[in-house]
């Protein structure tokens, strides 16, 4: 009977290393979780600004005069960080978009941003932010309907 009474409060020692444990898996899975969120942040802000560039970015002289779709760069830069800055909804800090031009109407919006941890932060090794990034490709095209070429 000794012995039994003398193993009884191990076990009350250990349920506070369990718990700090636990939490400490939760928040990594709740950080893991933000960070998830940001990276589609950025990726659908990188879609949408491609396809705003894609659709108001057309070079009005080039299309009037040769019935070309080109895409104006300086205007698709304007359009695509405008996109961007209006989709911001409180998760991405320090955004930053990239525009480029990869044909004479194809355009590749790039979204760079930092997203802010919870949990990790408390912690000696943790971080205060996650770098996330995406890209995003758009195609200016004549639709079917325009009597232009497909």
């Amino acid at each position: 009977m000794d012995k039994v009474r003398s193993e009884r409060g191990s076990a009350l020692l250990l349920v506070p290393a369990f718990l700090l444990i636990f939490v400490m898996i939760a928040g990594f899975v709740v950080d893991w979780s933000v960070a998830f969120l940001g990276e589609r942040e950025v990726a659908n802000a990188a879609a949408a600004g491609a396809n705003d560039a894609a659709a108001a970015a057309l070079s009005g002289p080039a299309f009037q005069t040769n019935n070309e779709v080109t895409l104006n760069r300086s205007l698709a830069e304007v359009v695509a960080a405008e996109s961007v800055r209006r989709r911001d909804n409180g998760v991405l800090r320090d955004v930053q978009v990239t525009t480029e031009l990869v044909g004479p109407n194809k355009v590749r919006v790039t979204v760079h941003a930092k997203v802010s941890t919870i949990f990790t932060r408390a912690l000696p090794y943790g971080t205060e932010t996650v770098d996330v990034e995406a890209s995003a490709t758009a195609t200016a095209r004549l639709g079917s309907g325009s009597g232009g070429r497909p």
